[in-house]
């Protein structure tokens, strides 16, 4: 079993994708997504209750299946990412000013590359850029692999809103025990 650690997550994973090289990078990446400060518990409750509905090559389906990120971001509203340019703006980040030096748009921030690289893995686009990020864990991609990391990373992300709330009410009380 492969163990993959990726800013505070340690995700424990046998799947084929993990066996090729570039396979840990696929599970940084959805680690980056599910983890973005936007994406609640009941997102990633959902995209983990709605495998039947995951389909590739489209945002949505007239049946109401969707890509990954459309359904992970379901419970959000009118903040769904329903296209390329909601894709951009839920995930990018432009730092400076047009034109000028050290500009940077949000389609080219680094917060914006780990969905952007999935979605072309997930609807098959693989080019030589993508090849070069994923190696050979390209052909061994599937849903099983996201629903393995969503489920360890809602799992670890409970654990650590238990601790906070835990923590807070720990500081509450000892505050409110002072004479």
């Amino acid at each position: 079993m492969s163990i993959v650690r990726h800013n505070g997550y340690a995700i424990a994973i046998e799947h084929p994708a993990l066996w090729a090289s570039g396979g840990e990078q696929i599970v940084r990446d959805l680690i980056d997504v599910m983890s973005h400060r936007r994406i609640t518990l009941h997102c990633l409750r959902n995209v983990i209750d709605s495998r039947e509905r995951l389909v590739t090559g489209q945002y949505e389906t007239p049946d109401g299946g969707g890509c990954l990120l459309f359904l992970l971001t379901e419970p959000l509203g009118e903040r769904q990412i329903r296209c390329k340019a909601d894709l951009t703006r839920f995930f990018g980040r432009s730092r400076g000013i047009p034109g000028r030096r050290g500009y940077v748009a949000a389609k080219d921030s680094a917060e914006y590359q780990p969905a952007r690289w999935l979605v072309r893995l997930i609807d098959g686009q693989i080019c030589d850029v993508a090849r070069l990020r994923y190696g050979r864990a390209c052909e061994l991609f599937d849903y099983d692999l996201v629903i393995a990391v969503a489920e360890q990373v809602l799992s670890q992300r409970e654990a650590m809103e238990e601790l906070r709330l835990r923590h807070t009410a720990s500081v509450g009380d000892g505050l409110c025990a002072v004479p």
